[in-house]
């Protein structure tokens, strides 16, 4: 398997739900929140570090996938309680958007004008649909930082500026962040990726406080005292339970994060791990679960046609049980695989809904309600094929 494995979902998938929402003025009133520390404009929500002065020299801008601007900037709550920094959550930049990268410029602008602020630096992140739109920003613009969660990027697609990337252990875009405890990668003084145990959600508040704790250190900005000890606690945890791939990325966000004094103790400890014959045994099934969750997911998709609505039940059931396995390796594997789906059911139902003579709809429709028959997208398509019918 490659050191960095880029995972290359239906282009559709990349932005998961609808946008109807109109360009605005990007230069509208800011509204300050009574007895809160947060501002709202139509285009964006806005909250500040506890000194406001100072945190106008820094602005960070960050992307849910939906446009919930006050849901991102709520996940940097304890980077607030640290840092002086303004955050501001985009409201007019979603999924499916063509024109994102003018609506982010135009946001950025008129934040800079609304909340006269002229920042010295300026950094972009988000979840998801939003994480992919700020690495496009990033490609395109000057910043100085990029925060990606839940989303990841191929090597080649990197830009030469400081990253942090977190996903989950159980998110379907897990392979997009994933590279080899023995790649360089490991030791690229402007890359961090932290995992979680979890889905494809916003991560952890305490991985986003040392995510942006990490940006902010590479562009030679003081940061809290970070603490490497629960991290390393957690690498005893990890090793105790076996789960060499998580012990691993616990000492590797030490280091990344570790002061000088500390960073020559996390580093050996690293070599140390790496050289460990059980740590070696792991990693190779653990790489080779990925390859076998790869082909399996493309093989999926190739059977959508061919394969009767019964199979697909039966099939499901096969993934449910599997991802509930004790073994570890397997059971995230899979519960990946049937996120992978339900995303997949996504992409194909938006392209086929809008042909009403299409062969594949229904069928379609079927298996995504197998596979989650609350899915507010799904009950949406099946009205739109209702309409359709009638």
């Amino acid at each position: 398997m490659k050191n960095y494995i880029f995972l290359l979902v239906v282009a559709v998938v990349i932005f998961s739900c609808n946008n109807k929402k109109a360009s605005k003025n990007s230069k509208d009133k800011i509204v300050q929140q009574e007895n809160e520390n947060i501002a709202y404009s139509s285009n964006y929500v806005v909250q500040y570090g506890l000194d406001t002065l100072q945190s106008k020299n820094i602005l960070f801008v960050v992307i849910d996938p939906h446009g919930d601007g006050k849901l991102a900037v709520s996940q940097f709550s304890k980077v607030l309680e640290k840092y002086n920094i303004t955050i501001v959550g985009l409201t007019d930049v979603e999924n499916n958007q063509q024109d994102f990268l003018q609506r982010i410029n135009a946001d950025i602008a008129g934040a800079e004008h609304n909340l006269n602020i002229s920042p010295k630096y300026i950094f972009i992140g988000g979840f998801s649909g939003g994480a992919r739109m700020a690495l496009a920003y990033a490609q395109a613009n000057n910043v100085n930082g990029l925060l990606m969660c839940g989303a990841g990027a191929s090597k080649n697609q990197i830009p030469n500026l400081p990253i942090s990337m977190i996903i989950g252990t159980k998110d379907f875009n897990f392979i997009e962040q994933y590279y080899s405890p023995f790649s360089d990668l490991v030791w690229s003084e402007n890359l961090l990726t932290i995992v979680f145990e979890g889905r494809h959600e916003w991560p952890p508040q305490d991985d986003i406080f040392s995510a942006v704790s990490f940006l902010l250190a590479k562009n030679n900005i003081q940061i809290a005292d970070l603490d490497v000890a629960d991290l390393l606690e957690n690498n005893d945890k990890f090793l105790s339970n076996k789960q060499y791939f998580l012990a691993f990325k616990s000492l590797e966000t030490a280091y990344k994060i570790a002061s000088s004094t500390e960073k020559e103790n996390v580093k050996q400890k690293i070599n140390s791990l790496l050289q460990q014959p059980d740590f070696k045994d792991y990693m190779n099934r653990f790489e080779l679960v990925l390859s076998e969750e790869y082909e399996r997911n493309q093989t999926y998709l190739k059977l959508l046609e061919p394969k009767d609505l019964n199979w697909w039940q039966s099939e499901i059931a096969k993934i449910d049980k599997l991802s509930n396995s004790d073994d570890k390796l397997q059971a995230d594997s899979y519960a990946r695989t049937r996120a992978y789906l339900g995303i997949a059911m996504y992409s194909y139902c938006s392209r086929e809904i809008q042909n009403p003579n299409s062969q594949m709809i229904d069928k379609l429709l079927a298996i995504y309600k197998v596979l989650e028959p609350d899915n507010d997208d799904l009950k949406r398509f099946e009205t739109m094929r209702k309409n359709q019918l009638n």
